[in-house]
């Protein structure tokens, strides 16, 4: 199978990423992943992993420990979604995306041991997201990977990826964010994320809001679990930053000191997500990995995570980032102030059509001087017109375009050299911007390291 065989191949299958509503209450998701994964030798059973969930900073958490991990000498897997531009982007061996034709290799096994087995009906009909996790899972067989960092695709408990049985779970900051799917409460939701903890496994928590902590804590507790948080146990301190990244200090209950520590990704958010990946990589290694000080040091000063507060251009500024709820909308809002001086800043904005976005809107209208609304073309984006209705009251100006290649040309035309063009509100957006700024031979061999 080619690699444009499996992607359409692919379409035959649902794909909640492009739909509203999940059924994400199913008794039986789990047991419909593990079966496929039977078809195929249980490619998952033998994998050392981590596993990171929670709402805000998943990737950049996931990034920075298979950095570390590298740059330790391990041999590294690294499953992420949604993918900005290319579908291979999701399954990174050593930091590289997989080679197309491995990806439709890959496929073409799975589609033939589909073959050899039907659906069962209690189990429901196989999805899109759960042959991507199957392929990855068999990537890391084949390569013989040392450590696989897996991201939560949706959710924790019934995700395709909570078949595996790690090292060590990260769960970062949990906020509102799939409302309708996974509750409509924080501690709905939270609970939810904590599916993926599982029994004696060590559980390092990113700053939570008092109730999320204390349910992280009971179920910990009622699993046998450790767990280290950031703040309450493990203590960060933000030192400076400039366009290159952070500077911090990170300690915790462990004998390494994380001094004049450097992170190459923008915010103080940043700093926070390199603790949790910290914490990670310290539990690893009391599981007997061996990981240097220096590796740390490397792998953290080496980390790039596409699409998050991403400059693509400069004089003016064109700044990329996937925020699309509220408290990534203030992480991102603070991001700017601290790190960029310009004169005007035109926001180009677009957003799916099931997050929050009077909240989103309120958040980020201070920042703007003028906002572009406009759509990335998925399935569950709202309409520019749409979101000019509902947000572009709380904006000093605001217009519509709805094509996004022509509403960053739009804002290009209005910017001067010292201004700052922003794009943010969906990583879907991302993707087609991005795309349209990045040179295709940099998208083919584009790597999460620098």
């Amino acid at each position: 199978m080619t690699f444009e065989e499996a992607l359409k191949y692919l379409e035959g299958f649902t794909n909640y990423e492009l739909l509203m509503r999940t059924p994400y209450e199913s008794a039986y998701k789990l047991q419909r992943m593990q079966e496929l994964c039977s078809l195929v030798g249980h490619p998952e059973q033998g994998l050392t992993s981590v596993h990171i969930g929670g709402t805000k900073g998943k990737g950049s958490v996931a990034a920075m420990t298979e950095s570390i991990l590298r740059a330790a000498g391990f041999k590294t897997g690294l499953y992420i979604s949604p993918h900005l531009v290319s579908m291979r982007e999701r399954i990174l061996i050593c930091g590289r995306p997989i080679p197309a034709e491995h990806f439709g290799r890959l496929m073409g096994i799975v589609r033939d041991a589909l073959k050899s087995r039907e659906v069962n009906p209690r189990h429901g009909a196989y999805t899109f997201f759960e042959l991507v996790t199957l392929a990855a899972f068999l990537a890391f067989r084949e390569e013989q990977v040392d450590v696989a960092v897996l991201e939560v695709g949706l959710g924790g408990r019934l995700d395709a990826t909570n078949v595996v049985s790690p090292l060590a779970v990260g769960l970062v900051p949990v906020s509102f964010d799939h409302a309708s799917i996974l509750g409509v409460t924080l501690e709905q939701i939270a609970r939810e994320k904590c599916g993926i903890v599982k029994k004696r496994t060590p559980v390092i928590s990113g700053v939570q809001t008092d109730s999320v902590m204390s349910l992280i804590d009971d179920t910990a507790r009622e699993r046998g679990c450790p767990v280290l948080a950031v703040e309450r146990d493990i203590h960060v301190e933000r030192k400076g930053w400039d366009l290159g990244g952070e500077r911090f200090s990170c300690e915790g209950p462990w004998p390494a000191r994380y001094e004049d520590m450097e992170v190459a990704l923008l915010g103080a958010h940043q700093v926070r997500n390199a603790a949790i990946a910290i914490g990670l990589i310290e539990v690893l290694k009391s599981r007997g990995l061996d990981i240097s000080l220096d590796a740390v040091r490397v792998g953290l000063k080496a980390v790039s995570w596409p699409g998050r507060l991403e400059v693509v251009e400069t004089k003016p500024f064109v700044v990329l980032d996937g925020a699309q709820n509220v408290d990534s909308a203030q992480a991102l809002v603070q991001a700017v102030k601290d790190h960029f001086c310009y004169r005007r800043l035109i926001l180009i904005l677009g957003m799916s059509q099931d997050k929050d976005l009077v909240g989103v809107g309120k958040t980020l209208a201070p920042l703007a001087d003028e906002v572009i609304f406009t759509e990335s073309g998925h399935p569950r984006a709202a309409s520019a017109d749409f979101l000019k209705g509902v947000m572009g009251g709380f904006f000093k100006s605001g217009r519509t375009v709805s094509n996004c290649e022509e509403a960053l040309e739009a804002a290009r035309r209005a910017a001067d050299p010292e201004d700052f063009i922003l794009v943010t509100g969906s990583l879907y957006l991302i993707g087609r911007i991005r795309k349209l700024l990045k040179p295709a031979e940099e998208l083919e061999d584009v790597s999460l390291s620098r």
